[in-house]
């Protein structure tokens, strides 16, 4: 079977079809989505968690003394419980570039205040710290660019991996059908900027569609 570089729209939303069912079937607590337009034509994948970091000011560096979490608690009770804890809400779309033909990852992040990190605030607070320096550049093997734009269905402006690379990134890793290819492309590109998928995922048992 030949490798899948790319993927067509129909195969991209049967593929996050049976992500999110596959979530689901295995009770996993990660939060994904499962989203369409106003219009009910393009379908799209999220994901939000919060990132608590031990820490009196919200600019001061998080260090090793954080914790993810897939779960979205209220934030006025997480401020109560811990008054020194920098809050950051980060949340995470999977949507199709039809210039591309690849998913494309976009994210945002905001502090408990609703204030929007900035590009620096990422990096300080939500980047991987082995990646920061790679994502300042257009190189394949350094995982690809973050730019900002607007949200392709939302109309907001959001951050996003640029997906140029993509297609040639995938083609190495020898894919045979879609849900493994949004597996496998996740798994690469989701880590440098803060977003983890759970290992189950990968399970032979369960990458499958139909």
């Amino acid at each position: 079977m030949p490798t899948i570089t790319k993927l067509t729209r129909n195969e991209f939303e049967q593929s996050l079809n049976a992500f999110v069912e596959t979530s689901h079937r295995v009770a996993l607590a990660d939060q994904w989505q499962l989203k369409k337009d106003r219009f009910g034509k393009q379908v799209y994948i999220t994901k939000k968690q919060t990132i608590v970091c031990q820490t009196s000011s919200r600019q001061a560096e998080c260090s090793t003394d954080f914790e993810i979490c897939d779960d979205v608690p209220d934030i006025a009770e997480l401020e109560l419980a811990s008054p020194d804890a920098g809050i950051i809400c980060t949340e995470y779309h999977i949507v199709y570039s039809t210039t591309y033909c690849v998913p494309v990852l976009y994210f945002n992040a905001y502090f408990s205040d609703g204030s929007f990190l900035s590009r620096n605030d990422l990096e300080q607070h939500v980047f991987s710290k082995l990646h920061v320096e790679a994502l300042r550049t257009n190189s394949l093997i350094q995982q690809g660019a973050i730019s900002q734009h607007d949200h392709p269905i939302l109309g907001q402006p959001f951050f996003y991996v640029h997906p140029c690379d993509t297609s040639a990134l995938m083609a190495q890793l020898q894919i045979e059908n879609a849900l493994s290819y949004i597996i496998s492309w996740l798994s690469f590109f989701g880590p440098p900027v803060g977003l983890y998928i759970d290992p189950i995922y990968v399970q032979k048992d369960w990458v499958k569609i139909g």
